[in-house]
């Protein structure tokens, strides 16, 4: 019978070949080289994430730039409508358009946009305070 001691000296040692970074070509990296690679999947890792953020991000966005775009469209109708009434039905009707031109404003400056976006939000913003202006509208 073996004794513990000559047990172990008689087993051989498993070789993790895991372990042992190796490169393409089949010869081992020096520290410098598996560092180095190391940090080139970090990089990419993090350039994907912020891609899935980006990703997010617009998805959460869309809705918003939608209700702008829709509070720009109806303050826009209501300011024709009200340069076609009369009286007190065309006050309460520019209330209205302004305050549809307040709303996408304020919510239009929280945002960063894409330059198309920004454009279009910007383009119409000046549209309907043109239009409310032209019915006796004033702005600070």
């Amino acid at each position: 019978m073996r004794r513990p001691n000559q047990r172990a000296a008689g087993r051989k040692k498993s070789f993790n070949a895991a372990a042992v970074p190796t490169h393409q070509d089949g010869g081992q990296r020096t520290g410098q080289q598996a560092n180095r690679s190391r940090y080139e999947l970090e990089k990419a890792g993090n350039r994907a994430q912020r891609r899935r953020e980006a990703d997010q991000l617009r998805t959460s966005i869309a809705p918003l730039i939608q209700f702008i775009l829709t509070e720009l469209s109806t303050g826009l109708t209501l300011s024709t409508l009200a340069g076609e009434r009369q009286g007190a039905a065309k006050t309460r009707t520019r209330i209205k358009a302004r305050a549809a031109y307040d709303s996408a404003l304020r919510f239009s400056e929280r945002l960063v946009l894409r330059e198309e976006e920004s454009h279009n939000i910007r383009t119409r913003l000046k549209a309907l305070k043109k239009s409310l202006e032209a019915l006796g509208e004033t702005f600070p």
